[in-house]
C-alpha cells in the first residue's frame, strides 16, 4: 500500500482456503481465509469485492479465489 501514489489503484487476486477442488495452492499458509483481502487492505478506499470459494462458475474459472481493487485515498494513510 505504501507504494501506491494518491488515487492509485490495487489489483489483488488469490485463492482462498474454503475451495471444493485441488486448484492452486494446498498450504493453507499460503490461502487466504474468509474476508482477509478486506481485513487487510482496510486503509484502501473499496472498489471492488468478490470472494467466489465455494460458489461460481468452474467454466469460468470462478472458484476459490478471491478478488479486490482498492484506491489509496486523496488523504494520506
Amino acid at each position: 500500500m505504501a507504494a501506491l501514489t494518491t488515487g492509485g489503484l490495487l489489483f489483488y487476486q488469490t485463492f482462498t482456503r474454503d475451495k471444493l477442488d485441488r486448484q492452486g495452492p494446498g498450504n493453507p499458509d499460503f490461502l487466504l481465509a474468509s474476508n482477509e483481502l478486506l481485513r487487510l487492505f482496510a486503509p484502501l478506499t473499496l472498489i471492488f469485492y468478490q470472494e467466489y470459494a465455494r460458489i461460481g462458475d468452474l467454466q469460468r474459472g470462478d472458484r476459490n479465489e478471491a478478488r479486490f481493487i482498492g484506491q489509496k485515498p486523496l488523504s494520506e494513510l
